[in-house]
């Protein structure tokens, strides 16, 4: 015993394990309510990240086309988020809302899948994984996977394989871990014109392989001649649309004689059946030229990997708290993990039970098939992008529950707690009020509150400044070494820039301006400028045989034309033309676009021509088709890269193209054949000449959309008692529209807009004096800010809220939430919309406005203050530090649940709460010089009397002493006499 308590010379560290820190609850995650172009409707989803965020909701959403600014207003949930992110945040959860009822979802006829049960073959469909017009750009491919599964042989009496209206079995060389219950299985014998499709029941392990059995199964029947007698009667075949193929059920094969038994060959010259085990892949290619591909897909809804289970985002994100969650086996858990990073963008299709059915890759190729468009299922007729997206026009019925709108604030947290938990089937709340079940959640934006409704008229769209025709390029028959350019006449072009080059893209080029050759004299008065000529003789020096292209373009002051088709030369001519040798000039290629059909707006073909009757299309061997946002073609997409063959028609080439409302979009073809590269054919545009809707400008009127939305999240928030709203204003308020705004939103302030109430509106009540205390629920930031949006990067004006959010986040990260998120400079802002006067500034300060302003340091806010008027609650970290004392008090309260309510959990309450405060005092959360003066936790007789406690209740009053921010420091500047000036600090 003595020798083991000896210590040797030397040193020794003593772990002593640390007292465990309380963690704060977070106040940092913030929820953001908007209008998205994917996504589920109406169900939050976490984010955390930008990239995550765009896989999820896709890229911003055009709404409508507004006729101050001259573009396309888009929607601002994206924006916001980003700049949520680059502002600090880590984490947020993201709400899309639109009227679900209108909204339509896409679907896809998977290539060569069809479905069957005992009755009917139909084509199987797969949807996209949301409403939404997003899906029109996705293209989807399947393609079959085979794996060959061996006989065994080596018994010679038993059978190896048998095939009747019963059921089926065969043994198989392979692994019971190869073959599992669910699988597809098809068998060929070469005598046979068709293939059965079996489906695996039962897999037993057994001497050299597996036993594998069921009672499911298809013979497929392929007509090998369309004259040719049927072999089969075809009235015991199942209905189906597919020309040419007959599909037989199992239970039918012992009268249609196709039941099968057999045993090992007696000699090598039998050949044995061809038994193969199926799968399948799909491969999408979205907008963005993303492909994404899920592979080892099953047929069976029996297996695991059932392609069936690919989870649309509603079931993929929507989790009913409460509700027993359906178990799935790891190998589909690792399918919908798939599916989910990167989100997949289709899914399987819900309109029917997908276990009813069997799915057989009848015309299924083992490379990649055809690609499949999206199919919109709805009312019958073509539909504009919004009603797809589900908004038929902006409204703030789209934010909120109608259900909760017209329940005070006192009742709506239980009223809302009683939808969700104890309906049956559980109610999915809506909109904004969707965050109240989201308890980590205590910050809220609605960044999309601020758009205005639009009609059904037109924008007036100027066209722009078409391009000229060039010509073919002649030899002047008068000058020697001249040759004689000449092009279509442009109205309005005041000079053409003529250019030439040994290049087809023009890397290195001679340009030559083109104006008018009769200018007026000085001091001339002449009423129009002369018209530029359209055609010049241009010297080439000789020099050695090779091809020249030629282009022109016109201008018109600061507006420039596209280029002219190119025209090529083989300058100097030469007397013949050597073997294999192409010259660039037969190649020269017309395009043409037209619409495709008025069911499908915003769908082209591009078609083109060979001019040379000599070249055939047919024999080119590769066309590029090129589309690009600009004239000149810098930054161009390719379309199409490939042979004729790859097209539906080699002979007359065409392609399907895109044209987006509210952006010019330019066309251009080339051809190449050998080692010539053609030149580019003339440039089409494709300018938005219609659009579906315009954005109404009310500069005069408030808008009652937005002031229904911010009285909805007062009360929201207050509801919660944890949540605090950031809010904005439209982008046309002035300043005295926000000051309008206020007095028409705070608690007791007098409406001056119309009750009525339309499809899109939603009646929420005004503010009541009795409502007071929701003003200190929320606050209001002013103006607009100019942003990059990195997604597309582009410059927008964005509403403020994403950015103050952020610095909240950050803010609290850092420091906690009981500091003032102000005076810390903004990422990723450019200028102020709207910038504010100093006088400005103070009105909007006793409005209770935070205004964003630019300072030596960059753009920052000054304030921090809420909506409310009552002096207690008039700054945003007082109201933040309350609502974390009460989640605190909510989480170590339930700790004490069912104990003996007596001064032992008096006490022990009390010292919880007294630790934490200690803490928070610590770090600068309270006022006061001492712990005293500070916080006070009260558990004694004195709030719990002996009557309270009889009734079973338990009460603790805690009393803090909130810090304030330092807003203003004095400082007094005295010049005495001797000159010096001296300097004093005064209190605030």
């Amino acid at each position: 015993m003595y020798a083991s308590n000896t210590l040797f010379p030397g040193v020794y560290f003593d772990t002593v394990k640390p007292e465990l820190e309380t963690v704060l609850p977070r106040m940092d995650i913030a929820a953001f309510v908007g209008f998205a172009s994917s996504g589920p409707l109406h169900t939050p989803v976490a984010v955390e990240d930008i990239a995550r965020f765009r896989e999820i909701f896709g890229a911003d959403l055009d709404l409508a086309w507004n006729d101050e600014s001259r573009q396309t207003e888009k929607g601002c949930l994206g924006s916001a988020v980003e700049n949520f992110f680059r502002n600090g945040g880590k984490r947020c959860w993201v709400v899309r809302v639109a009227d679900e009822n209108l909204a339509q979802t896409a679907r896809f006829a998977i290539p060569g899948l069809y479905r069957c049960n005992d009755e009917i073959v139909e084509q199987a469909y797969a949807s996209a994984r949301s409403a939404g017009s997003w899906a029109e750009y996705v293209r989807l491919r399947s393609q079959l996977n085979v794996f060959s599964l061996p006989l065994q042989t080596e018994v010679l009496h038993e059978a190896r394989l048998r095939i009747g209206s019963t059921g089926w079995f065969a043994n198989l060389r392979t692994s019971s871990g190869f073959i599992v219950i669910g699988d597809l299985i098809s068998v060929n014998i070469d005598a046979e014109e068709g293939t059965w499709y079996l489906v695996v029941d039962a897999v037993e392990e057994n001497t050299g392989g597996v036993r594998v059995s069921g009672a499911r199964g298809f013979f497929c029947h392929y007509h090998t001649a369309v004259n040719s007698p049927p072999i089969l009667d075809p009235d015991r075949a199942l209905a189906s649309p597919i020309e040419g193929v007959d599909l037989f059920n199992l239970r039918e094969f012992a009268e249609l004689g196709l039941e099968r038994e057999l045993r090992a060959p007696s000699s090598p010259e039998e050949a044995l059946p061809q038994i193969r085990k199926l799968d399948f892949l799909l491969r999408s290619l979205e907008r963005d030229g993303k492909v994404k591909t899920l592979d080892g897909l099953r047929f069976s809804a029996a297996h695991p990997r059932f392609w069936g289970a690919l989870p649309s985002d509603d079931a993929l994100f929507e989790a009913i708290e409460g509700q027993p969650q359906k178990k799935r086996s790891p190998q589909t858990l690792e399918l919908v993990g798939e599916a989910n990073m990167p989100r997949f963008p289709v899914c399987a299709e819900s309109r029917n039970n997908q276990e009813d059915f069997i799915y057989l890759p009848l015309l299924m190729t083992q490379t990649g098939g055809i690609n499949s468009r999206a199919e919109f299922i709805g009312t019958g007729e073509p539909a504009d992008k919004l009603s797809l997206n589900g908004l038929m026009n902006f409204g703030s019925i789209h934010f909120v529950d109608p259900r909760l709108t017209e329940i005070s604030g006192e009742n709506l947290l239980q009223e809302a707690n009683r939808l969700v938990y104890l309906t049956q089937p559980p109610a999915k709340l809506r909109g904004l009020h969707s965050v109240l079940t989201l308890k980590e959640v205590t910050l809220i934006a609605v960044p999309d509150a601020m758009h205005a409704r639009w009609d059904n008229i037109a924008p007036d769209f100027i066209a722009p400044l078409t391009s000229p025709e060039l010509n073919p390029i002649l030899r002047s028959e008068q000058y020697h070494d001249y040759w004689q350019l000449s092009w279509s006449k442009v109205s309005q072009a005041r000079l053409y820039r003529l250019e030439w080059s040994r290049d087809p893209d023009f890397r290195e080029s001679v340009a030559i301006m083109v104006g008018s050759d009769d200018l007026p004299q000085i001091g001339e008065v002449v009423d129009l400028l002369p018209e530029p000529l359209t055609e010049y003789l241009l010297l080439l020096e000789p020099d050695c045989p090779r091809e020249i292209y030629f282009r022109v373009r016109a201008e018109h002051d600061a507006e420039i034309s596209p280029w002219s088709n190119q025209r090529a030369a083989f300058i100097p001519e030469l007397d013949f033309t050597p073997c294999g040798r192409v010259q660039a000039r037969t190649l020269e290629v017309e395009l043409s676009i037209t619409p495709v059909s008025p069911a499908e707006p915003g769908t082209y073909a591009a078609t083109w021509i060979l001019l040379d009757s000599l070249q055939m299309a047919s024999e080119i061997d590769a066309f590029e088709l090129q589309r690009a946002d600009e004239f000149g073609f810098f930054s161009p997409e390719i379309l199409f890269h490939g042979k004729p063959a790859a097209l539906e028609d080699a002979s007359a080439p065409s392609f399907n193209v895109r044209a987006e409302a509210g952006s010019n979009a330019y066309f251009r073809v080339r051809a190449r054949k050998a080692e010539t590269v053609g030149p580019w054919s003339n440039t089409v545009i494709l300018w938005p000449s219609q659009l579906d809707r315009v954005t109404l400008q009310r500069h005069k009127d408030l808008s009652a959309d937005c002031l229904a939305i911010h009285r909805a999240a007062l009360r929201t928030c207050a509801a919660r008692g944890d949540l605090f709203a950031v809010l904005a204003f439209p982008r046309r308020y002035e300043v005295q529209d926000v000051l309008d705004h206020c007095a028409v939103l705070k608690p007791g302030g007098e409406s001056v807009l119309s009750s009525s109430v339309d499809d899109v509106s939603a009646h929420v009540r005004p503010l009541s004096i009795a409502e007071e205390k929701t003003a200190a629920y929320a606050a209001f930031y002013y103006p607009w800010l100019s942003a990059r949006v990195e997604s597309s990067l582009d410059v927008r004006a964005i509403p403020p809220e994403g950015s103050v959010l952020g610095k909240f986040a950050h803010r609290t990260l850092e420091q906690g939430a009981w500091i003032a998120p102000a005076n810390s400079p903004f990422e990723n802002v450019l200028a102020l919309h709207k910038p504010v006067s100093r006088e400005h500034w103070r009105l909007l300060m006793q409005a209770r406005v935070n205004v964003l302003r630019r300072e030596s340091r960059g753009h920052l806010l000054m304030s921090a203050d809420t909506f409310s008027g009552n002096r207690e609650w008039n700054e945003i970290n007082v109201r933040r530090l309350i609502n974390l004392i009460r989640r605190i008090a909510e989480r170590e309260g339930n700790l004490y649940v069912f104990e003996n309510n007596g001064d032992v959990l008096h006490d022990k309450v009390k010292q919880q709460f007294e630790g934490i405060f200690a803490r928070l005092f610590a770090r600068g959360a309270f006022a006061g010089s001492t712990p005293d003066q500070a916080y006070r936790v009260i558990t004694g007789a004195k709030t719990n009397t002996a009557q309270s406690m009889e009734m079973g209740r338990f009460i603790v009053e805690l009393h803090i002493a909130p810090s304030h921010p330092l807003k203003f420091i004095r400082v007094r500047l005295i010049q005495e006499g001797s000159g010096q000036i001296s300097w004093q600090e005064v209190a605030a």
